[in-house]
């Protein structure tokens, strides 16, 4: 249950200081998410989701905070029944997530050689406005997030569950899929810039 929570500080990683690992081998460069003309796809709806599921979080968050959560908890079972309908919403939205969380991890590890043998070479690139929004409301949805962990390390139900099933396969799934295009973008970019380069080097031996 408590997996979608070290995600989340690991995609946190990836967005400070030089970067961080998504999984043992795979490092991800900080700049992969700050990258010069490259835009993750509906990244305007992606922030309106992430705003608005992270208001919901910190709604009930500060009332269990307070110590003032029901005995019968209804608080979180309404919780439960409004992230359920984002879930249906972002799948339809977005059906690809759904599709990424059935996927073994060993697609990770299929671009983690290409990104490991480039990430010496990448270089500060100018943030593009949206994208760092974006990086930031992830950051926050994320932190709004983590009482749950805490409620989960006392005890767990149903609701527990749901909710982390929730934060797994829907807002895991979703960063993961923005870092997957972004790595292959920024492989795209690198390739072609090595290939200009070699070409530039037989031209001028010619």
């Amino acid at each position: 249950m408590l997996r979608p929570f070290w995600m989340m500080r690991r995609i946190c990683e990836t967005m400070d200081k030089e970067g961080g690992y998504i999984t043992e081998n795979l490092f991800i460069p900080k700049y992969i998410w700050f990258q010069k003309k490259t835009l993750i796809p509906e990244i305007e709806k992606k922030v309106e989701y992430c705003e608005s599921i992270q208001k919901e979080f910190k709604k009930v968050g500060i009332i269990y905070r307070k110590n003032c959560l029901s005995k019968e908890r209804t608080e979180i079972q309404n919780l439960v029944e409004i992230l359920h309908g984002y879930r249906q919403s972002i799948y339809n939205d977005f059906p690809s997530i759904n599709d990424d969380t059935k996927k073994p991890e060993s697609t990770w590890n299929k671009i983690s050689k290409g990104i490991e043998l480039i990430a010496h070479k990448i270089t500060k690139g100018a943030f593009v406005t949206s994208t760092r929004e974006y990086a930031k409301c992830l950051k926050d949805l994320f932190v709004e997030t983590y009482f749950i962990e805490e409620l989960c390390k006392e005890e767990t139900d149903q609701d527990l569950a749901c909710i982390c099933h929730f934060l797994n396969n829907v807002v895991v799934a979703l960063a993961l899929s923005d870092i997957k295009f972004l790595t292959k973008e920024y492989l795209k970019v690198m390739k072609k810039e090595s290939l200009l380069k070699s070409m530039m080097k037989v031209k001028g031996a010619m």
